[in-house]
């Protein structure tokens, strides 16, 4: 094999030699050196050379120019980068111009050059073999291209790597449109894409070859080849597949099995016509049964008459009614049967819609009935004709629906609401109802108190007979905008004192129109931001949907598991929103039924198959359109040959089901409302206390023994604080409740050990169960007074503090717009007074508005801020650098109302921070140049000492050469040691993940398999120097040294304690002797450079972090870093 041929670029003459020594020491490489950039250029441009070694700092050019001269030149020329420059950004700027591998001077000679021939190799063996893929990808297009055949190359993502230009005539795309796309994004139809994509993945999940025939859109047949292609392990890295055009073979199959298949057909058009008419023949027969089965198993009265009344055909439900027999009925007229009274007015009803039924028209009325028990019965009565296909009248119809249930339900509604009223009356909100014309409809007990009236002095009054023209005009625009929009509005204002917040809700109409106005209006002069929503009042009356008949359908199910339907009612589409065809009917009806219900449904009918019983079945449905109903449905069985048909009816039970629902809610809030209430409530008869809420037994401290069968007056004083005996007083207020006078008024209660407190009582009348009781509302007052009072002297104190700081506090709103600044504010924003801060937005006092957004969104995430760096300007433009602290302010509903915060002033500090760090840098400037000139005479020095120790010396020379390399080689480890030091400070401390770090390190030191490396710090970042990464280097780094043969872990585990975050390091080596734990942290000391351990204590006292060893000899190392608190955080929040 030739020679590898070098070009070696330094401007170090003594290094030229001796890398040219070393290099062709084995005889596989030729050197041709440069001492500088140019020179290297004009060798290239004469000799072909295989890589290039160069050196970074050179004079004319430097490595970087040198590079990216080749580069445009000689673009695959590899090129390695020798320096003794070690900066991070030198490195990163090599690698991004094109160097193949970057390799730092320094150490021992030996190791560098070695370590340099590997490089050389592996770049110039890499070059050759991208040389000969890049020949072999030529052969294979060289074949592809002149194929018949479309061949194609897939990646693992199926995208197009390589395709032929056949595929211009297979599928009209240009090859060159198709390279990087999957078929999906050349627009193939889905169906096919889902196709080819399952093949090419089977291949590749396999690695076997496949093969398979498809049809393009344009008609074409392709018969398709996938072979894949493996790497040297066996696995699948890509696929290639052929694709060939097999139209003309697939057209002549086609016509040879498209005359078999009309031979075929004309046979089965003869079967079907013959089988067509016996399934005719069969539904006549059926359909006779269908009308009566249906009819009988009806669960609403139902009847035939003739054109003159005459009864001819009657449903049992009818006939259970009133307990009589069909032959005692029929024939005779409808309106002389049981079901009618003679001569009652019903009668007479009935006889009038027999003969409008008679002349197509249908009658429907409300009556009762009374039954043969004596039970009373509300029947929803109809008559409809029926006509013939001429439209001609030939029987009448009556149909007779039980809604007494229905019925009772009204009446237990109506009793509800007038608890509900009771409720309304006792409220602290005043409630009015006005219609549109500003007529008031209703009223409640605190209204009319506000006003000085009783309700029946306002009902059926006008509000412009009430209130000032000034209050009304304001008021109309907001009843217009209720009436427009038909959505509620609430509002703030202020009359004759009082602080009012009222709130419009629009009533409406079953149609959707705004019918009235519900005014709520509360006193929130005490408490402006009220804790509680205002209750909305429920709607005073409820419209009972019309009763819909039911749909009629006739169910089959089989001995073999067939299950269907022969007949729906056209009113299927009407009551339930789907149309009555019996194939589509049940499976459609069944996935409208409420999903909790679903389940239910399906095994109640297959229940009543199984046991070939009655059907009744009650349940929700979901309209198509959304909207919820309630259904009963009911069916008995017929059985008839080898099936079971069931007759029945679905009806829509929503109304009587809504209106059980709003009874039960109704009660529900009520008991709600009175378990739960905050304030003591208790219900009196007359003065005695009957009932009591728990409120009442925790305010009052009491027993229901204690309470109930007394009065008020047992739980009060004697006398009231303004005077007055306190039983004559609440005697006078209980008689005018009981009179129907609601009252309000202040009171002194007592607990039970005697201790008295401040209330307000609300009385108020109601009737329950035909029962007239007092009902008492009891608030509670002491809270209210002690908070005031604590208020008023902490605002005191804070309002001191405020005033007297150096640092500007300030308060925003939600907006940013200023509310609330100290004195100081003045003097740290540059204005003349305070005062001309407030209603300023703070973010204009940003230099860069959006620093203010991220401040808030780290105080959104974390709740709060603490030093938060900002960038601020003064009134007069100039800039200052500050910290803020800040927290959220919460308004009395728990919302945010603003932002509270800090600023303190650092611009002096950063000021002398960047002073230093200039004089740093100016520092380590000079260092570097002369530590990088030391480094390169060291390493010379290095390397011919080293050839010298080859040449054969007597003892006392070699023993001086010894002690030469070891003098030379601390003094390269002392000097490199100031290239991390020099860097300690210079740049500014960053926020640094621990976990991370620990990651990096042990990635970068690449321990044995069988030791672990664990970092248990959760997302704890600490705010620290760059240089903290060479800390926990440090420490693995010694744990893996020292540790000895057992050690198996090394782990990282970070807690708080007292305010601190402290970072242990531990492993499980042979540990730290007692005899070196004292001087562990001195310069020198040490089995290497002595300078680990010290160079980690200086990092982390840059941010005021320590380091200390506390292990036990024999039980492994341990290292305790603690980090005081300010800088450290966990994510991306401060601590």
């Amino acid at each position: 094999m030739p020679k590898i041929h070098v070009l070696y670029v330094d401007d170090e003459p003594d290094l030229l030699e001796l890398g040219k020594i070393y290099l062709e020491m084995n005889g596989e490489f030729l050197i041709t050196t440069a001492d500088r950039g140019n020179t290297a250029l004009l060798s290239l441009g004469t000799t072909p050379f295989d890589v290039i070694v160069s050196d970074y700092q050179m004079p004319e050019m430097d490595g970087i120019t040198l590079l990216k001269q080749v580069r445009s030149r000689h673009a695959t020329i590899p090129f390695i980068l020798f320096t003794g420059r070690g900066r991070e950004e030198v490195v990163v700027e090599a690698l991004n111009n094109g160097a193949d591998f970057y390799l730092q001077k320094g150490g021992d000679p030996k190791a560098q050059f070695a370590e340099l021939t590997q490089k050389i190799r592996l770049s110039v063996s890499r070059r050759r073999a991208e040389q000969a893929l890049a020949q072999s990808e030529t052969r294979f297009r060289e074949l592809t291209e002149h194929s018949l055949d479309t061949i194609m190359l897939f990646d693992h993502d199926l995208r197009h790597l390589y395709v032929n230009p056949n595929v211009e005539l297979q599928a009209g795309i240009p090859a060159t449109q198709f390279i990087g796309k999957t078929h999906a994004e050349m627009g193939f139809p889905n169906e096919l894409v889902t196709a080819w994509e399952q093949k090419l993945r089977g291949v590749f999940a396999s690695g076997s070859t496949d093969r398979s025939e498809f049809q393009l859109p344009n008609g074409t047949w392709i018969d398709w080849l996938l072979v894949p292609v493996k790497d040297e392990t066996g696995s699948v890295i890509q696929v290639i597949t052929s694709a060939r055009d097999i139209t003309e073979r697939r057209k002549s199959e086609d016509e040879l099995r498209a005359a078999s298949a009309r031979i075929a057909a004309s046979e089965e058009e003869l079967r079907a016509n013959y089988d067509e008419l016996a399934k005719k023949q069969q539904k006549i027969r059926e359909s006779e049964a269908l009308f009566r089965g249906l009819f009988d198993q009806a669960f609403q009265l139902a009847a035939v008459l003739d054109t003159r009344g005459t009864l001819i055909r009657i449903n049992r439900s009818a006939l259970s009614l009133i307990g009589e027999n069909a032959s005692g009925v029929l024939g005779r007229p409808f309106w002389e049967t049981p079901w009618w009274n003679p001569g009652s007015e019903d009668q007479l009803l009935v006889k009038e819609a027999v003969l409008l039924a008679a002349r197509g028209e249908t009658r429907r009325f409300e009556t009762q009935h009374t039954d043969r028990r004596g039970n009373l019965h509300f029947i929803d009565f109809s008559m409809k004709p029926v006509t013939d296909e001429n439209g001609m009248v030939i029987a009448l119809l009556p149909e007779g629906r039980d809604i007494t249930g229905l019925k009772l339900a009204e009446g237990q509604l109506r009793e509800s609401e007038q608890t509900k009223q009771a409720l309304l009356d006792a409220t602290y909100d005043a409630i009015l109802l006005v219609d549109t014309s500003r007529k008031i409809i209703d009223v409640n007990g605190a209204f009319a108190r506000r006003m000085g009236k009783t309700p029946p002095d306002l009902v059926g009054r006008n509000l412009t007979e009430l209130f000032a023209p000034e209050v009304l005009e304001r008021r109309e625009a907001l009843f217009e905008e209720v009436l427009r929009n038909k959505k509620a509005i609430t509002f703030e204002d202020e009359r004759n004192g009082l602080f009012l917040e009222n709130t419009f809700y629009p009533v409406c109409d079953a149609s959707g129109e705004v019918k009235n106005f519900a005014i709520f209006s509360r006193d929130i002069t005490a408490k402006k931001h009220a804790d509680e929503a205002l209750r909305r009042s429920e709607e005073r009356f409820r419209t009972i949907a019309d009763t819909i008949p039911g749909v009629l359908y006739q169910f089959y199910a089989r001995r073999n598991g067939d299950m269907g339907l022969y007949y729906v009612s056209e009113r299927s589409d009407d009551i339930f929103g789907i149309g009555g065809d019996t194939a589509t009917f049940f499976p459609r009806f069944t996935a409208c039924v409420a999903p909790e219900d679903r389940e239910r449904f399906l095994h109640s009918i297959a229940d009543a198959v199984r046991k070939k019983t009655l059907w009744d079945f009650h349940g929700r449905y979901i309209r198509p359109e959304g909207k919820e109903m309630f259904f009963h449905g009911r069916s008995e069985p017929v059985e008839t040959g080898d099936e079971l048909v069931f007759h029945g009816m679905l009806l829509d039970t929503t109304g009587q089901a809504r209106a059980e629902q709003a009874l039960i809610a109704s009660e529900a809030r009520y008991h709600s409302l009175f378990d739960n209430a905050a304030d003591p409530i208790f219900i009196m008869d007359n003065e005695k206390i009957t009932d009591c809420n728990p409120a009442t037994l925790r305010i009052f401290r009491c027993t229901r023994e204690q309470i109930i069968g007394h009065t008020p007056i047992d739980l009060s004083p004697p006398e009231q604080p303004g005077g007055g005996s306190s039983r004559d007083l609440a005697m006078e207020q209980i008689h005018a409740a009981i009179a129907g006078q609601p009252r309000f008024f202040p009171w002194t209660h007592c607990t039970a050990d005697g201790t008295p407190f401040p209330a307000e009582i609300t009385l108020s009348r109601f009737t329950h169960g035909g029962t007239t009781s007092i009902l008492a509302i009891v608030r509670d007052k002491s809270r209210e007074i002690e908070a005031m009072e604590s208020l008023q002297k902490s605002e005191g104190k804070y309002r001191a503090i405020i005033e007297h700081m150096q640092d500007m506090f300030y308060r925003t709103d939600t907006g940013g717009t200023i509310t609330m600044v100290s004195p100081s504010a003045a003097r740290f924003l540059g204005t003349a007074t305070p005062e001309e801060l407030i209603g300023r937005n703070i973010r204009s006092f940003y230099l860069d508005p959006a620093d203010h957004d991220r401040m808030l969104e780290e105080m959104q995430k974390t709740g709060l801020v603490e030093g938060y760096l900002v960038n601020l300007k003064k009134a007069d433009g100039t800039s200052l650098a500050a910290t803020v602290s800040s927290h959220p302010l919460h308004g009395p509903d728990d919302r945010i109302s603003g932002v509270e915060g800090i600023l303190h002033d650092i611009t002096a500090m950063q000021e002398a921070g960047r002073t230093l760090q200039i004089a740093n840098r100016k520092l380590n400037l000079l260092n570097s140049i002369t530590r990088h000139d030391m480094l390169n005479q060291l390493m010379v020095l290095m390397g011919f000492l080293e050839l010298a120790r080859k040449i054969p010396a007597d003892a006392t020379l070699t023993d001086y050469l010894e002690k030469c390399a070891r003098i030379t080689e601390n003094l390269d480890r002392q000097i490199s040691f100031t290239r991390d030091y020099q860097n300690m400070g210079i740049r500014m401390p960053v926020w640094q993940n621990i976990n991370k770090i620990v990651r990096t390190c042990t990635s970068d030191l690449m321990p044995a398999k069988r030791i672990s490396i664990t970092g248990d710090c959760n997302d704890w970042e600490v705010y620290a120097d760059p240089l903290l990464e060479k800390v926990f280097f440090n420490l693995i780094e010694n744990s893996l040294i020292h540790g000895g043969p057992d050690l198996a872990t090394i782990r990282f585990v970070c807690m708080v304690h007292n305010r601190n975050l402290v970072i242990a390091c531990e492993d499980d080596g042979e540990g730290i002797a007692a005899d070196d734990k004292p001087r562990i942290f001195e310069r020198g000391y040490g089995k290497k450079t002595g300078l680990g351990l010290f160079l980690s204590r200086e990092i982390l006292s840059i941010t005021n972090i320590t380091i200390t060893e506390n292990s036990e000899p024999g039980k492994g190392a341990r290292f305790t870093i603690t980090v005081p608190k300010g800088v450290f955080r966990q994510g991306s929040g401060t601590r």
